[in-house]
């Protein structure tokens, strides 16, 4: 029972990190620069695609995300039922500071809160530690886990550790880490999966992911071992495909057949993205082994709250940013200066690479030695100020 309940524990501790082995790559990069305004989640089901579930986005007046609800579809009734729904307190620099998430009760037609987490930065702005905390009723709340990241000289991701709460030796405990080896430009050569052994009180290898990338420095396939005996052996791979715009558009699941000693598909996404690159709508299909086909299983469909291209030269806020894509230098362009005013351009990981302020209403921007690649410019402190730039 506890095996299984570590299980379900590490599953749902991946989905706190900020950039938790990229599986929400697509999303971080599609949402970094424009606000979600829903996801509209439908299933495959007698030859026809059926709703299943939505989830609707708020804002507060700097644009800052205050609230998203989650609803599922009720058959019976043709009516989209309240599930859950997070409420977001932010930090005056649009971070998140705490959320409460609460569970919808239909009998009483009330929300009641299930569970609140606290988060820390560093001054880079990267998360350094989550904490969760169970509601036991009313104002009382019991700590559950907590999320400690660790950074290196260059603010790079290096170890993320999840702990559980044990409240009979009031401290916290190990569960599982992760350990990051990065490539000199920041991307992410390869982390190590390790589970806590409490017996031996020692880290037990589990899975080894390594990335590979293309000369646009974007995620080309991701190649997943598990620790069997004292060796690493094939498990699975991820193999993504963009367009001439770096927008992922195809992305392949495998698993390793040892008999075989070859990869095997077994699913398979694919995203249309709208004129501003971001996703529009995901499509996420089954490999049918005994038929030789695709089979549809689920299809996302996003909407975005509207904004102007990034490759606008003038936006409606007054900020530019050009040329893009760039090279060696880029220009940020305002035209309402404000003295001091803070910038920051972000890699895919949402990690920040380059720090500045304003000196004028053109300020030159070196990223001569930034990796190709995907970058995001964050001017002041509203996301809506947040442009997407390539470099080439």
């Amino acid at each position: 029972m506890k095996k299984e309940l570590r299980k379900v524990l590490k599953a749902s501790g991946k989905s706190l990190s900020k950039v938790m082995l990229m599986t929400s790559l697509v999303i971080g990069l599609n949402s970094f620069g424009q606000n979600f305004q829903t996801q509209l989640i439908e299933s495959w089901t007698n030859n026809n695609w059926q709703n299943m579930g939505k989830t609707t986005y708020a804002y507060d007046a700097n644009n800052y995300m205050i609230n998203y609800q989650y609803q599922i579809w009720d058959t019976p009734s043709s009516n989209w039922k309240n599930l859950v729904q997070y409420n977001h307190t932010n930090n005056p620099n649009g971070t998140l500071s705490s959320y409460i998430s609460q569970n919808w009760d239909e009998a009483n037609s009330v929300w009641l809160d299930a569970n609140r987490a606290v988060y820390s930065y560093n001054p880079q702005g990267s998360i350094t530690e989550i904490i969760v905390e169970n509601n036991l009723g009313g104002n009382n709340w019991a700590n559950a886990s907590r999320t400690v990241q660790t950074y290196d000289a260059n603010n790079y991701l290096v170890n993320y550790l999840f702990q559980l709460w044990n409240s009979s030796a009031n401290s916290w405990e190990n569960l599982f880490q992760y350990n990051y080896t990065n490539n000199p430009d920041g991307t992410i050569n390869f982390y190590i999966d390790q589970n806590w052994d409490e017996q031996t009180t020692t880290w037990i290898n589990s899975k080894r992911v390594t990335f590979n990338y293309d000369g646009a420095n974007n995620i080309q396939s991701k190649v997943t071992e598990d620790w069997v005996g004292t060796d690493w052996k094939n498990s699975s791979k991820q193999i993504n495909t963009y367009d001439g715009n770096n927008h992922l558009i195809h992305y392949l699941f495998q698993g390793w057949d040892e008999a075989l000693s070859a990869w095997k598909s077994s699913s398979q996404y694919n995203m249309t993205n709208n004129a501003n690159g971001y996703l529009e709508q995901q499509i996420s299909q089954t490999w049918n082994e005994n038929s030789s086909i695709w089979e549809n299983q689920q299809r996302v469909t996003y909407t975005y709250q509207p904004t102007m291209g990034v490759n606008d030269l003038v936006f409606a806020n007054g900020i530019a940013v050009y040329p893009n894509p760039a090279s060696d230098m880029i220009r940020i362009q305002t035209k309402n200066f404000a003295e001091n005013k803070a910038y920051a351009v972000f890699d895919q990981f949402g990690r920040p690479v380059v720090r500045g302020a304003l000196n004028g209403e053109e300020t030159t921007v070196n990223i001569n030695h930034l990796a190709k690649g995907i970058y995001f410019i964050q001017v002041g402190q509203g996301k809506n100020q947040t442009l997407k730039v390539i470099k080439q």
